[in-house]
């Protein structure tokens, strides 16, 4: 049903991005599961997160920018693609100190970030 709904006009710019974050979320999950297609709905994952991404920057909303940017960070990190996952990790935690009052918390993408920091070795960024 969401891959319908992405092809479809959206009427809404937040319904436009959640549609293709949520489809991702979707992928994502799958490619934990016992399906001989894992590596295949990892693929679908982050090209919906990526367009997720793209219609965000259409509508220059940059909360949903980095937060697009953090789930990525996330697919990234599950498959120990660390240096990628601090990248998108930096740069949710970034726009959304910066233009996230009252819609972002900022935790967990700090932790997100420390912790690839310390898979790659690099402990003083940790802190």
């Amino acid at each position: 049903m969401l891959t319908q709904t992405a092809q479809c006009p959206l009427f809404s710019e937040n319904l436009a991005i959640q549609t293709f974050n949520t489809l991702a979320l979707a992928y994502a999950r799958l490619s934990h599961s016992d399906s001989a297609d894992r590596l295949g709905y990892a693929r679908l994952a982050e090209r919906s997160y990526r367009q997720a991404q793209r219609v965000a920057i259409q509508y220059h909303d940059s909360v949903w920018i980095g937060i697009t940017a953090g789930n990525l960070g996330g697919l990234y990190a599950d498959q120990h693609r660390r240096l990628a996952a601090r990248q998108f990790f930096l740069i949710d935690y970034r726009l959304g100190v910066q233009h996230g009052t009252n819609r972002y918390d900022p935790n967990n993408t700090a932790l997100s970030v420390a912790r690839a920091c310390w898979h790659l070795r690099k402990l003083d960024r940790c802190l």
